[in-house]
């Protein structure tokens, strides 16, 4: 266990029950802290897809600089053949930027989120095979529990 938290300890305290053995409360623990980072993961999850600005990425600062010469140019008339045929001119190539316009819904900038959600996914997955793997483990730790003061039977 490492670094200590008292939310943690809580809630291992409620799954080990009364009174339990230290290797039984250590896998109670690992449990809790698992069933923790699940929470989070999924709380953070809900934000991602319920905040607007994360659906945008920022432009690079190279490509900002590059379509803000375009402009100009577009604006004195020396624009290429490629920003005449455009109706938005170099605007058109930021769809999907913050500062390209359009609208922030989520189907539409789904490409935006999913390597966010993909982390988050395997993060949760995860901390699910800590609390299946210390669950196991404390199961087997479960006659500790029962008897946890019983002396060793005498031969």
């Amino acid at each position: 266990m490492t670094g200590y938290n008292p939310q943690i300890e809580r809630l291992a305290k409620v799954i080990a029950g009364e009174n339990p053995g230290q290797v039984s409360f250590g896998y109670a623990y690992q449990m809790a802290a698992a069933l923790l980072d699940q929470r989070r993961i999924r709380e953070a999850r809900l934000k991602l897809l319920q905040d607007p600005a994360e659906r945008v990425k920022e432009p690079p600062l190279g490509k900002v600089n590059w379509a803000i010469n375009r402009m100009c140019a577009f604006a004195e008339g020396k624009a290429s053949g490629d920003d005449k045929a455009k109706a938005d001119g170099p605007l058109a190539d930021f769809e999907g930027y913050k500062y390209g316009g359009g609208e922030h819904a989520l189907e539409k900038n789904l490409a935006v989120l999913a390597p966010k959600l993909e982390r988050l996914d395997r993060y949760e997955r995860r901390a699910c095979t800590r609390f299946r793997k210390a669950l196991r483990l404390f199961d087997v730790h479960l006659p500790e529990l029962a008897n946890p003061t019983e002396p060793p039977a005498d031969q």
